[in-house]
């Protein structure tokens, strides 16, 4: 008997069994344990039949049998279908692509085919990631419960990992490990192969459960690799605990979502030994490695894999686990198309959440309403999942979607729902003690945030259509709910003597006009009559409320304010974007810096000539370029390679430089450039990258003061100061100075 915590699990497809390493208390241990899954195949009987007969006599096929089995959400009728068992585990794919490749890609409807092994190995074993089991030598029995909160954490030792290069201007190609640090320990001999060698020795006498690493998949483990290839010493180069070799397990990829190109660098994962790059880990970076641990045990996504992927993956494999525990067999290739809707119906039913367009200008007493989880609340409340919405069993329900008429199940409770509900639990449990200070706010705080952004995906993920349990109609449905109870919440503040400044999708600010409740009334009514809780989010001593930068009515998400306990709140504006040099971020904070003094919205007029001059400050840096360059970098998301930019933009020049130093950078990746000369032709001369940098380096003044301008301008056109006045007003201040120095 061995008991202790599921850390690593995955398939070794040399010896064909699934390996699984626990956290005992007497260090880590391996199991390996024979696994035969089976996936399945549906079909006309006749062509069952005859592929039956077909596998039957085929290599690599351990068994194939008639089987009854639940194949699509909503019917509990199990249908006959054909379970495929091959000898080995990584025939699954090949296999199965045969399979549909004899049925000409359209007889057959696979399911259970491309799950993820690890995943579906320990769900099978009924335990999960980052759970207390117990192994009696032939099976796991669970010591936990997935979803509890307050559960016993697995004490996983970390270390941070890290290697010293040669000059940091050099491309990667020329570069070589000059240092290893391990544990703050630094390992440097008087040659690049001992120091990688030794570096392996102390990692392996320290024996980490986990390797801490800022761009490890991006940088350090492709030079260590790159280095050890140089040197002969590949066989040597080995993190994990079965000794496998560093390589390389999924390529680095660019790929477009939301509109915005995205890069996600290549995996260097081990085994038996986990690699968190935190630099590159959304769950990390958004969660830290609380939440990226909680996610992972009741995902059942192992740490190492979890920390690569995004939230949406996270909800996707909850869906599958849940669809199995509920007997039902996953799809291979989704077979769900979206109803035909004519050109008024796609008017009628693709519109969005609502959104009401602010008043632009200054506001004062203005309070801030927030629905707390509006879309999932929606989708539990209201039952939205593919197998109700618009359900076969009944369409006579009374359960319509408002505007749409589309019908609900009124007999069963959908996939989505049941998934949803204990994550929205969860996450508010772990909010409210986010505020109780009698538990660690600051870890509460991560945990709640890294279920937050579950739960923000799981409404996209309803109108994706690559998703598995993804259907149009749902995602339809779901803010066809939302747009009335935000009018129902409109209606009502101005019922009870409030005036709407703004509204979008699940926020709502208001002006206390003519009152007869307070804001906490006004939200209990709300939430009641809704059904779904609105929380006042606070209360500004005033609010301005930012124009368009393309007309005249107010930008849906653009706005500043100072809450009444003196917080500033920025949205939208250059200071929270990734791509404004900090210079700029700086002028725009110090503008902020002063309004946040004003307690009212006639105090912060006052402020407007205080803010005045620090834009000028600002500019007089730039005209007596005292600034460091490095505070003037862009950091431009790269759209495309650099041979497909027509346009001879700063991006394409920064590119070029790069190029012309060896180092590729790939669609999705950032570059950081300082612009030297906006319109000289010459890609050396238009800007200089980062890596270029001196002090000889020459910035143009002519370009940053009209872009700090626009900059400052933003925050202050509200009190009709422009970018030309500045600029204008900041020349002739320039020249009566000039004319009394003389």
């Amino acid at each position: 008997m061995m008991q202790g915590f599921v850390f690593d699990c995955y398939p070794d497809y040399q010896k064909n069994v699934m390996v699984t390493w626990l956290k005992t208390k007497q260090g880590i241990k391996k199991i390996e344990k024979s696994y035969h899954p089976s996936f399945y195949v549906n079909g006309s009987a006749q062509d069952l039949k005859q592929l039956r007969k077909t596998l039957s006599n085929k290599d690599g096929v351990k068994h194939v049998e008639y089987t009854k089995q639940k194949t699509e959400l909503g019917n509990t009728q199990p249908k006959l279908v054909l379970a495929v068992i091959p000898y080995k585990l990584k025939d699954i794919s090949s296999l199965a692509q045969q399979i549909q490749k004899e049925g000409n890609y359209q007889r057959y409807t696979l399911y259970n085919v491309d799950l993820r092994l690890s995943t579906r190995f320990l769900q099978d074993q009924h335990v999960f990631f980052n759970g207390l089991v117990t192994w009696t030598g032939k099976k796991f029995r669970v010591q936990d419960n997935q979803w509890n909160v307050d559960y016993q954490q697995p004490s996983f030792s970390q270390m941070p990992f890290d290697i010293i290069t040669t000059n940091i201007n050099q491309n990667q190609n020329s570069r070589q490990i000059k240092g290893i640090i391990v544990d703050d320990l630094l390992v440097e001999t008087e040659n690049e192969i001992d120091t990688i060698l030794a570096g392996l020795r102390l990692i392996r006498k320290k024996n980490p459960d986990i390797l801490l690493t800022i761009n490890g998949d991006s940088f350090l483990f492709p030079l260590l690799q790159q280095r050890a290839m140089k040197h002969g010493i590949l066989d040597a180069l080995s993190f994990g605990r079965d000794n496998t070799n560093l390589k390389q397990i999924k390529q680095d990829s660019s790929y477009t979502s939301y509109g915005r190109v995205l890069y996600r660098p290549a995996w260097y994962v081990f085994h038996g030994r986990f690699h968190i790059d935190t630099k590159n880990s959304f769950f990390y970076q958004n969660g830290r490695f609380d939440g990226l641990l909680d996610v992972s045990r009741c995902a059942n996504i192992s740490l190492q894999i979890l920390s690569r992927l995004g939230a949406g993956t996270a909800i996707s494999q909850m869906q599958v686990n849940t669809a199995m525990k509920q007997g039902f067999l996953v799809p291979w290739n989704k077979r769900q198309p979206e109803q035909w809707k004519t050109a008024a119906m796609l008017l009628q039913t693709d519109r969005g959440g609502l959104i009401l367009d602010p008043i632009p200008g200054i506001h004062g007493n203005v309070v801030e309403f927030d629905y707390a989880s509006l879309y999932p609340h929606i989708m539990v409340q209201e039952n939205i999942s593919p197998e109700t919405v618009l359900c076969s069993c009944c369409p006579h329900s009374s359960h319509r979607v408002p505007q749409l008429d589309y019908h609900i199940c009124e007999r069963k409770t959908g996939l989505i729902p049941t998934v949803l509900k204990p994550v929205i639990d969860r996450r508010f449990r772990f909010k409210a003690r986010a505020k109780n200070n009698s538990y660690d706010t600051e870890k509460y705080t991560y945990l709640q945030q890294a279920w937050k952004w579950i739960l923000l995906v799981s409404f996209g993920y309803t109108g994706y259509k690559n998703a598995r349990y993804g259907r149009i109609e749902c995602h339809e449905s779901i803010t066809a709910f939302s747009r009335n109870i935000l009018l129902d919440a409109m209606h009502l503040a101005e019922h009870y003597g409030y005036q709407v400044l703004h509204g979008i999708v699940d926020s709502l600010w208001v002006t206390a006009n003519n009152p007869t409740v307070s804001p906490s009334k006004l939200a209990m009514s709300i939430s009641k009559q809704t059904g779904v809780r609105l929380d006042v989010k606070g209360s500004y001593d005033w609010i301005v409320f930012l124009k368009s930068k393309h007309h005249e009515y107010g930008a849906l998400n653009r706005y500043y304010g100072r809450f009444t306990t003196g917080e500033l709140k920025i949205r939208g504006i250059e200071l929270r974007q990734h791509n404004t040099p900090v210079f700029v971020k700086n002028m725009q904070k110090e503008i902020l810096h002063v309004f946040q003094k004003a307690r009212s919205k006639e105090e912060l007029k006052i402020k407007v000539s205080t803010a005045i001059h620090v834009v000028f400050k600002f500019m007089n840096q730039l005209v007596t370029r005292n600034v460091n360059s490095s505070e003037l970098l862009f950091t431009s998301r790269v759209a495309r390679t650099v041979d497909t930019y027509k346009v001879n933009n700063f991006v394409k020049a920064a590119l070029q430089q790069k190029q012309d130093d060896g180092s590729i950078v790939h669609p999705g990746q950032f570059i950081e450039y300082v612009v030297c000369d906006k319109t000289s032709g010459s890609y050396q001369e238009k800007v200089c990258v980062k890596q270029r940098l001196s002090s000889e380096t020459f910035f143009d003044v002519s370009f940053y003061l009209g872009y700090l301008c626009r900059c400052a301008e933003t925050v202050l056109l509200p009190f009709e100061i422009t970018e030309e006045w500045l600029l204008e007003s900041f020349l002739t201040k320039a020249y009566k100075q000039q004319r009394r120095t003389r």
